[in-house]
């Protein structure tokens, strides 16, 4: 994959992945790890980050499911009071704050996407599978298939990492 932007064209993978999911997939998973290699020497927690800029290689190198991308977009929660709350206001009330050891990672998380190449994407209100959804919806309108991580395709498809082909 080219880091260089270029507009979509027929053929073309583009990968949306609700980086947030991924934040927290890493974080559970480093903590399994010896505790060397989660924190830097001044104790900043990075263990977290450290798995997640290993996955953010491997899609940017290898993709998913057999397929690499041509587009890639790493896309954010962006704050807790989403449009979905006002809708359910006890939408998440049983769900734990973070972990204390993850909450410094988060902005470094969104610095690791940029070091990368690549621009965070994320909207006041919406959850990460919100705009992952509304983006691949707006490129299934055009005649793109919606296939999820795992190789499902279809309209349920593609909410957590996704892809849309062209």
């Amino acid at each position: 994959m080219s880091l260089v932007s270029r507009p979509i064209n027929a053929g073309d993978h583009v990968f949306l992945v609700d980086g947030s999911s991924f934040v927290f997939r890493a974080y559970f998973q480093s903590i399994r790890q010896d505790a060397k290699y989660n924190y830097r020497v001044d104790k900043l927690p990075t263990g977290a980050l450290r798995l997640f800029c290993s996955k953010l290689f491997q899609f940017i190198r290898e993709g998913a499911a057999g397929i690499a991308p041509t587009h890639l977009a790493i896309i954010f929660d962006k704050s807790e009071n989403s449009f979905r709350k006002e809708l359910y206001p006890l939408y998440k009330s049983t769900r734990s704050e973070p972990p204390e050891d993850l909450i410094p990672q988060f902005p470094l998380m969104r610095q690791a996407v940029r070091a990368f190449g690549l621009t965070p994407i994320e909207q006041d209100v919406y959850e990460a599978d919100d705009l992952n959804r509304h983006l691949c919806d707006a490129g299934t309108g055009q005649g793109r298939r919606r296939v999820d991580h795992f190789g499902r395709q279809g309209p349920d498809a593609a909410d957590r990492a996704g892809r849309c082909d062209v």
